[in-house]
């Protein structure tokens, strides 16, 4: 499934989104109109300071139904609670009878807490967030340095020389 982005009308924000994501944007005027469905997700695009605001709000709001994470410096995630990568993660085990201490997960921003929180080795990259590194069982090297790959070499295959 291809995913798209649908905008009230294209902006600096839309194109930054389009050009990061590479996804197709659709301006489409009213969303509340345009939508038929709930969308997966919501994102919002500004200055970390006022993402920090609205998230408060929103967490006071809707904090029992929304997972409402800044998954990088300008932007703001909103999903169903249900819908997180944690949440995915513990599902996928289950179905596939892994149990969690067997679980590894990686990541580098607050949607991946929950994740990483779950997993029987919780792995941030070394660039992650102060925040993510803080409650990782690891830390490897950063994701621009293959610290995906690192990790699956030194702690999954045991094999400690150096790979890149």
């Amino acid at each position: 499934m291809q995913d798209e982005l649908f905008v009230a009308k294209e902006n600096e924000f839309s194109r930054y989104y389009q050009q990061l994501a590479n996804v197709k944007v659709n301006a489409v005027g009213d969303l509340a109109v345009f939508l038929e469905t709930a969308p997966t997700k919501l994102t919002i695009i500004n200055g970390e300071a006022r993402l920090a605001e609205i998230k408060s709000a929103l967490l006071e709001r809707y904090g029992n139904e929304l997972a409402i994470v800044i998954s990088r410096p300008n932007f703001l995630e909103i999903a169903d609670r249900l819908a997180t990568k944690g949440q995915a993660l513990s599902i996928l085990a289950e179905m596939l009878d892994i149990p969690r201490e067997q679980v590894a997960a990686v990541g580098d921003s607050y949607n991946d807490l929950d994740m990483i929180l779950y997993a029987g080795f919780g792995v941030a990259v070394a660039n992650a967030r102060e925040e993510i590194k803080s409650v990782a069982d690891i830390i490897t090297a950063k994701n621009t340095d293959h610290g995906v790959a690192v990790f699956i070499r030194q702690y999954l295959f045991d094999e400690k020389e150096e790979i890149f």
